[in-house]
């Protein structure tokens, strides 16, 4: 057997010299390329290089239980004050103070109230409503203006008189808005030598229309002679309450026949 002393290597990771095995015997990292020859080993056992997975974690050290408790209750108590100051921000009213001068507690705050925005309608033509019992039409007499012509001399009696309506006991005559109506009156000549006639008869009130005379005009009459004249009008849209001006022109003896006397 040779007394050739074993090669020793030094490794250059860690320092540490080695006689044996390819990996240093302290860091375990490579530092041969191959083993080495019979002659090189040493006389001693051979014993393994270690592992590659030498370096080890640290062991974990615990903590104590009391530390560990104490984060868990700070941590619990965070998100507890954070859940409150959320629900508090949360129930504040989003306009105005949040609290009354002189008052600290805050005062309920009603919810807006949403309006629908609408179309504006479509504007129809714009018609007349028909008269109500407020707009209703009374008639309460028939007013006379007589127009006297040159020749005359008043045989009807004054220029403005009143007279009363002969188709009704009340004297008035209550119609509908646009109602075709009519109303009658006696007119009498007083001159007992002079003939005279009314040649047109006309309605001076606003709003009533004229549809017709009877007799037609000309109307004659005979000295001292009376003749029932009937006037068929159209009532208003609006209310009406009062007598109705009728306007008669005379125009001396007529041409036609005279009227036979009532």
């Amino acid at each position: 057997m040779s007394d050739a002393k074993p090669t020793s290597i030094r490794c250059p990771y860690c320092g540490a010299a080695n006689t044996v095995g390819v990996f240093c015997q302290e860091c375990g990292k490579r530092i041969r390329d191959e083993a080495p020859k019979a002659s090189e080993l040493p006389v001693s056992s051979y014993q393994p290089p270690p592992t590659m997975n030498t370096q080890s974690k640290p062991p974990y050290i615990a903590k104590p239980r009391s530390t560990r408790k104490l984060i868990m209750a700070v941590l619990i108590g965070v998100l507890a004050v954070g859940l409150v100051s959320g629900a508090f921000y949360f129930n504040l009213p989003k306009t105005g103070n949040n609290l009354d001068s002189g008052s600290a507690t805050p005062q309920p705050t009603s919810a807006p109230t949403l309006t629908r925005q609408t179309l504006p309608p479509t504007l129809a033509p714009t018609t007349t409503p028909a008269p109500t019992a407020a707009q209703s039409i009374e008639i309460t007499g028939i007013n006379l203006q007589i127009q006297y012509g040159s020749s005359d001399q008043g045989y009807f009696g004054a220029t403005s008189q009143s007279v009363t309506i002969s188709n009704q006991q009340n004297q008035i005559l209550t119609v509908s808005g646009g109602e075709q109506f009519f109303i009658y009156f006696t007119l009498t000549e007083s001159s007992s030598a002079t003939a005279d006639s009314i040649s047109s008869v006309t309605v001076g009130t606003l709003g009533f229309t004229l549809v017709s005379v009877q007799p037609q005009t000309p109307i004659a009459f005979t000295p001292g002679g009376s003749t029932q004249i009937t006037v068929t009008l159209t009532a208003p849209q609006t209310a009406f309450n009062g007598p109705i001006q009728l306007v008669l022109t005379t125009a001396g003896a007529a041409a036609t026949s005279t009227q036979p006397a009532q």
